[in-house]
């Protein structure tokens, strides 16, 4: 049994810390290519190369696996899920209104997702070397609440069983379209800036145990 945590955008492998910590099960978090570790030759970083590069990591872990994904890990933690090419025991995700055809994304997610706009703050980002400069990447995470040390490190059906944890509040989604996906446990935080909700290890714990 192998349990894996796939982190969001802009993060690291290390937001997973205090979480598997807490864990009485052993586990490892993924470094997805470009955040804080290496890009492969020839990636161009589209989201199917991400869901491929995913899916060859996955397949080299001992089985079987419980996948664990937060933000943009979790819209990819889905897609390997929906695709059933490799085998899982369970997966739980959070940010689950991201895939509700209704819902709105969220004022920076349209400012990325916006022609030339989007490049511009990325240039901008990655141009300020400075970490103590508000405009740094390492000053945006500081300013959305990530702690100090991990903050500079960064810079078909569905068959199988699911989790989706709601985050409360949730000022990054829109409460109806996550309760369309249907009743899953809450936990409190998260939604003020990067990072899985500060502990959801006992909701966790207790929908691994529901399957055993």
């Amino acid at each position: 049994m192998t349990t894996v945590f796939v982190h969001g955008v802009p993060e690291t492998a290390e937001v997973w810390d205090p979480l598997r910590a807490r864990l009485s099960r052993d586990s490892v978090a993924l470094r997805l290519p470009g955040f804080g570790a290496p890009v492969p030759d020839g990636f161009a970083s589209a989201k199917d190369e991400y869901v491929s590069w995913l899916e060859r990591e996955l397949a080299a872990l001992d089985g079987p696996l419980e996948l664990v994904g937060h933000d943009w890990g979790a819209l990819l933690v889905a897609r390997v899920a929906s695709r059933s090419v490799v085998g899982l025991r369970s997966w739980a995700i959070d940010v689950a209104a991201v895939l509700h055809p209704d819902y709105v994304w969220h004022d920076a997610a349209r400012l990325w997702q916006t022609p030339e706009s989007g490049e511009a703050w990325a240039t901008a980002t990655l141009a300020e070397s400075d970490p103590g400069s508000p405009l740094s990447a390492t000053g945006q995470l500081g300013a959305a609440g990530v702690p100090a040390e991990p903050g500079a490190g960064d810079g078909r059906a569905l068959r199988r069983p699911d989790g989706v944890v709601h985050p409360r509040p949730v000022p990054l989604s829109r409460p109806p379209s996550v309760r369309a996906l249907g009743p899953r446990p809450d936990v409190p935080g998260h939604g003020t800036g990067p990072g899985p909700p500060p502990n959801p290890g006992p909701v966790l714990e207790r929908f691994w145990s529901e399957l055993d």
